[in-house]
């Protein structure tokens, strides 16, 4: 009535806690496909237990150790801000080198755990 709501400060400390803790995924995907090399995909992404789970596909050149693309991509999502910000660590958990039509291919996990929130 009149275009006014009613809030009590509960109701405006309960909204601030939520937009304080509230990670914005649609940013981070966005940025995690930005950031990810031509010659590379991301082909999971899994959320469990305060954790975010990557596999990814990558070629594998001749010239480049195989942990160095992960490496590579590890360091890469830690020095961006919009990526790293809400993680306390990301690491590596697995790779299996595959070769699929003649050409050497990675898969690979790594994992993402969040900060705590409170």
């Amino acid at each position: 009535q009149g275009g006014q709501i009613n809030l009590s400060k509960n109701d405006i400390e309960n909204l601030f806690h939520v937009e304080k803790n509230r990670i914005r995924w649609a940013d981070k995907l966005q940025e995690l496909a930005y950031i990810t090399p031509e010659d590379m995909a991301i082909t999971g992404i899994k959320y469990r237990n305060e954790k975010i789970t990557i596999k990814a596909i990558s070629l594998i050149d001749e010239n480049v150790k195989e942990f160095s693309i992960v490496e590579n991509l590890i360091k890469t999502i830690q020095n961006n801000e919009v990526l790293s910000k809400d993680f306390i660590s990301i690491k590596f958990k697995s790779a299996e080198r595959k070769i699929t039509r003649g050409q050497e291919i990675l898969l690979f996990i790594i994992e993402a755990e969040l900060l705590p929130k409170g």
